[in-house]
C-alpha cells in the first residue's frame, strides 16, 4: 500500500512557518511520494514557488516529488516550458488536473484533464496521475457520466488515480467497485484530508457536494463551536477512517496535509 502526502507552497508570509516545519518533518514521515500543489492559472511567482518546493523535496530531502499541473489556463508552449523545468530538477511524476473555472480568465489549449494527459504523453517519459471523484464530480451529469470520463483519462495515459476527499469510506469502496467493473485497472488511491475544523466540513460539503456521515454530522453539532475540541475529535475521526481503509487493503492513501505537521504525524502514528 502506497502512502503519499500533499503539501502547499506558502501563499503569504504568515504561512511560511508551517510550510518550513512541514518540510523539516517530511523525512520522518517516510512517504512514498510528495505532491506539491499548483492551482489553475497560477501566476509565474506561484509556479516558481512550486518548482522550488519540488526541487527541495526531490534533490535535498531525497523523496520522490510529484508536480501538480492544471491545464485549463495553460497553452502547449507554457506546459512544454514547465516540463523542461521539471526535467532540470529531476522530477518525472505529474498530477494532471483540469483546474477550476475562473469567470475572468481565457481558457487555453486544454479544456479537459484528458486533453492535458494526451499532450503530456507526447512529451517524454513522465509518470502521470489523475483525479477521481467517489462522490461524483460536481459538474458531472451523473455518476455514470463521470465514470465514462474517468475511463477516458485512463485510456489516454493516466497510470494512477487519486481520489477527491470523501467522508464515508463506503462511498469510496462502492466507487472502486464500479470503476473496476468498468475496466479501470490502474491503482485508485484514497484521498484523505484531516477533518480539523467544522468550517472545513462546511466548505467540503457545500462546495464539493460530499456525503456527510451521521457520525461527522453529530461531531459538528456537538463540537462545532469549540475549535480545540473539534480538532481532537476530527483527528480521531480521520484516524478511524484511515484504519478502515488499511483494513480494506486499498491501493494507497494520499494525505492532504494542509502543511499541518502535528496532525500528519498523529495520523502516521508518530505522535
Amino acid at each position: 500500500m502506497s502512502f503519499s502526502i500533499e503539501i502547499v507552497p506558502p501563499s503569504s508570509p504568515d504561512k511560511v512557518p508551517d510550510y518550513e516545519e512541514m518540510l523539516a518533518g517530511l523525512a520522518d514521515l517516510q512517504p512514498t511520494s510528495v505532491a506539491v500543489t499548483l492551482g489553475a492559472g497560477q501566476t509565474a511567482t506561484a509556479k516558481e514557488a512550486s518548482l522550488a518546493t519540488l526541487a527541495r523535496v526531490q534533490n535535498q530531502i531525497g523523496l520522490p516529488a510529484v508536480a501538480h499541473l492544471t491545464g485549463l489556463y495553460e497553452t502547449k508552449a507554457s506546459v512544454t516550458a514547465f516540463l523542461e523545468r521539471l526535467r532540470t530538477i529531476n522530477v518525472h511524476q505529474i498530477m494532471a488536473l483540469r483546474g477550476d473555472y475562473q469567470a475572468d480568465r481565457q481558457v487555453g489549449d486544454f479544456l479537459h484533464a484528458s486533453d492535458l494527459i494526451t499532450y503530456l504523453k507526447t512529451q517524454g517519459d513522465f509518470q502521470i496521475s489523475a483525479a477521481c471523484y467517489p462522490d461524483g464530480h460536481a459538474e458531472a451529469d451523473s455518476l455514470a457520466a463521470d465514470l465514462q470520463y474517468l475511463q477516458l483519462k485512463v485510456a489516454v495515459g493516466a497510470e494512477r488515480l487519486i481520489s477527491q476527499v470523501f467522508f464515508d469510506n463506503q462511498v469510496f469502496y462502492d466507487f472502486t467497485d464500479r470503476a473496476q467493473a468498468a475496466g479501470i485497472n490502474v491503482p485508485i488511491v484514497a484521498g484523505v484530508m484531516p477533518i480539523l475544523s467544522s468550517h472545513l466540513v462546511e466548505i467540503l460539503t457545500t462546495k464539493m457536494g460530499l456525503t456527510l456521515t451521521p457520525t461527522l454530522e453529530q461531531l459538528v453539532s456537538r463540537y462545532g463551536d469549540d475549535p480545540v475540541a473539534f480538532r481532537q475529535v476530527g483527528l480521531e475521526f480521520t484516524q478511524r477512517q484511515i484504519k478502515d481503509l488499511q483494513k480494506h487493503q486499498v491501493a494507497g492513501i494520499h494525505l492532504f496535509t494542509m502543511n499541518d505537521l502535528a496532525a500528519t504525524k498523529a495520523l502516521c502514528g508518530l505522535n
